[in-house]
């Protein structure tokens, strides 16, 4: 499968223009390009797999710029934005899609073509993973998602989901062991093959919890959504002071039973995982705009110690708080 983007202020490829930098490795079938324009500059590189290919963009902009995209052949696509919001649509004038850094979109998509906006003075990373339609009919009357999937796409480009996906932990940790893969040759392809079923199966996971939250968050009262919501805020604006899930409950007016229950119907995550969430969002925002120690750190986002906080960043991102600071 080829994933092609066209910059809206040029009319040949990327890897066309004289200028841009290209280089592979055959072992592992991976290459990388760069390009520098009048607008910023990109920097894609590409893993082949036999299940999927790996996308990974990084773009540096100095005046907004839309890119078209081209997609030569059908793949189930996920879209991961590790950055400020993108727009996208197959119209570049109506920007409808939107990517956030706490969410991503599972599309399925016939040959296509779409738009993203990029603004000026920003900094965008996104990750995307496109598998074949070989992949995704192999399991045609095992799943009752991908059969409706499947079955929707004989009409045109359809979601797995209705609406963007929040990145749970689970899934962040997978991404950053495809990121941080320690191997290489053969045994470095075993391993992300492995890691980008399992990404799959994660994603399957969440779609049938997020497709029955609508029926499940009916049968809370509306007293009750507004009890999980008040605890959600309560939880953002303490995080350096935790409580435990049944303290929350009764904080809140609400059983810790239908909280937890609750919670995950209503965001997608669990109360721990969203506490985690937000505090690992801040400590990467302290890294990277003060110079106040990894301790002191810690200790605001309510760690019991460095050695804590310090296993919790690298279990969420992939390396240590350290990285940030050299």
């Amino acid at each position: 499968m080829t994933f092609k983007p066209h910059f809206g202020e040029l009319s040949t490829l990327y890897n066309d223009i004289p200028g841009a930098s290209i280089s592979s490795n055959s072992i592992t079938r991976e290459s990388s390009s760069s390009l520098t324009l009048p607008s910023g500059s990109v920097t894609y590189k590409h893993i082949f797999l036999e299940k999927a290919t790996l996308v990974q963009s990084d773009y540096t902009i100095h005046k907004d710029i839309i890119i078209r995209n081209k997609l030569e052949v059908p793949c189930l696509e996920i879209d991961f934005s590790f950055s400020d919001t993108i727009h996208a649509d197959e119209d570049p004038s109506k920007k409808r899609r939107m990517l956030h850094q706490t969410n991503y979109e599972l599309l399925h998509l016939r040959s296509s073509k779409g738009f993203a906006t990029l603004e000026e003075n920003i900094d965008y990373s996104t990750f995307e993973v496109h598998f074949s339609t070989e992949y995704l009919h192999q399991w045609y009357g095992s799943h009752q998602i991908l059969d409706q999937l499947i079955t929707k796409t004989r009409v045109g480009p359809s979601p797995l989901y209705r609406g963007p996906l929040p990145i749970t932990i689970p899934t962040q940790t997978v991404m950053n062991d495809i990121h941080q893969c320690p191997f290489i040759g053969t045994t470095r392809k075993m391993y992300l093959e492995a890691k980008v079923q399992e990404l799959f199966a994660l994603q399957l996971d969440l779609c049938e919890c997020m497709q029955h939250i609508g029926q499940k968050a009916s049968s809370l009262s509306a007293y009750d959504i507004e009890r999980i919501r008040e605890a959600k805020e309560y939880i953002r604006d303490h995080i350096n002071t935790p409580c435990s899930i049944i303290e929350l409950a009764h904080k809140v007016g609400i059983n810790d039973f239908k909280l937890k229950q609750g919670f995950k119907e209503l965001f997608g995550t669990t109360v721990f995982g969203y506490l985690q969430e937000i505090r690992m969002k801040q400590a990467r925002q302290h890294l990277q705009a003060c110079n106040t120690s990894i301790s002191e750190i810690a200790e605001r986002l309510g760690y019991q110690n460095q050695s804590a906080f310090t296993s919790a960043f690298k279990k969420y991102f992939g390396y240590p708080p350290s990285t940030l600071r050299k």
